[in-house]
């Protein structure tokens, strides 16, 4: 009889490659809740749909417990599921950016991925899609704190 196949899940790079392939992926566009009893698309249709996005692929690996739709909530999720802050970027590392006052009035944070080269992929509020982009900064944001997970390590 012939050798038995071994077949070994690579976590790292199937993590990689599911973020690379968001570019251009419609379908973080909506997330809806429940606000005062009224259901409401809480990503507006793409506009705020950064942490939905970051959350979405983590959850696919274990890397937080829920998806979610505000960056602290992701923040706080992946304390508690491993992640810890690093100084500089690795391919798969989380950027959280600062917070910017958007011409609506309110403040925002931004939330993304490195994906190395020196580029980044994060939601696009105006695309309403994920979009590479420099990862040193998103429309003006500069980086506020760069995240790790020790199940990323090669």
């Amino acid at each position: 009889m012939g050798e038995e196949t071994k077949i070994e899940f690579c976590l790292r790079e199937t993590y990689l490659a599911a973020i690379r392939n968001c570019d251009g992926d419609t379908s973080y566009r909506d997330a809806y809740a429940k606000v005062n009893g009224t259901i409401k698309n809480i990503t507006e249709g793409g506009i705020n749909s950064c942490a939905n996005v970051v959350t979405s692929i983590q959850i696919r690996f274990g890397f937080v417990s829920k998806v979610h739709t505000t960056i602290d909530g992701t923040i706080e999720d992946m304390l508690t599921n491993g992640w810890y802050k690093i100084k500089g970027v690795r391919n798969g590392a989380v950027i959280v950016y600062e917070k910017k006052l958007l011409d609506s009035g309110e403040v925002h944070g931004h939330i993304g991925f490195y994906i190395g080269e020196g580029k980044a992929i994060s939601n696009s509020h105006t695309w309403k899609t994920p979009e590479v982009h420099d990862h040193k900064k998103h429309r003006g944001r500069k980086i506020e704190s760069i995240w790790w997970h020790d199940a990323l390590n090669a």
